[in-house]
This record gives structure tokens, sequence and C-alpha cells, in this order.
């Protein structure tokens, strides 16, 4: 289902190159795909394109954040303990999961405490 996923993202990204916005949000899906798969190397460029993107972005934007925890993981499976802290610190300051599901990523990788204090204002609302 993985694999599925990763192909259908990599297509979304190349056709929607005018929207800031869905771009954003496919390269932050496709880099925890791929940090599911544990392809941490294919993540890593994902995740930062999104993380670029975000910038651009309003800052009450749905899943701001969200590619900085997933960078973490990327950095902590590599052994980049700096890097991994630089990426949870902003994950920390910034997070604001987009669905349930990804607030239950940050539960399940032992991210209670950033799940606590996480702006869940886009779960809240969504129907």
């Amino acid at each position: 289902m993985l694999a599925e996923a990763e192909t259908i993202l990599r297509l979304g990204i190349r056709w929607t190159q005018d929207n800031p916005e869905l771009q954003f949000s496919l390269n932050r899906n496709l880099g925890r795909d791929l940090l599911e798969q544990k392809k941490y190397a294919e993540a890593q460029p994902f995740l930062n394109a999104a993380i670029a993107q975000q910038q651009q972005l309003p800052t009450a934007i749905a899943g701001r954040g969200m590619a900085n925890c997933f960078l973490s993981q990327v950095f902590q499976s590599q052994g980049n303990q700096t890097s991994a802290l630089q990426q949870l610190n902003l994950c920390q300051e910034q997070v604001r999961p987009e669905t349930l599901d990804e607030y239950q990523w940050l539960i399940d990788a032992g991210l209670q405490d950033v799940a606590v204090k996480a702006d869940t204002t886009a779960i809240a609302h969504q129907r």
C-alpha cells in the first residue's frame, strides 16, 4: 500500500507545479511515506522541499511543522542526532497536524510531549 501511495504522490507532485499549497502537502506526505518505508535518503529531499514551501504559506496552514517532525525521525534513523534535535525543536515550535492520522503518528513516534502541545485546530475543524 505504501508503494502505491508513493507512486500517486510522485505523479501528483509532477502535475501540480502551479499550486504551492498542494505541492507542500504532497511533498510532506511523500516524505512521510518514504520514511515509513525506511527509505530515509529518498525521504529527505521531499521533506526539505515541504519545509521550504511551508515558509511561503500562511502560518496557520494545516500540516505546518509536520515535515520537520518527519525529518527529525529521518535524521535520528541515520544517526545524525544534532540535525534530529534541530528539526525536533522546529517541529515543537510549529507543529499543526492536518489529520488525526498525523496526530497519531506523533504519539506512535514517541513524541507525546509534542502531540500534547500541538495546534490541533485543523483536526477539530474536519468534517
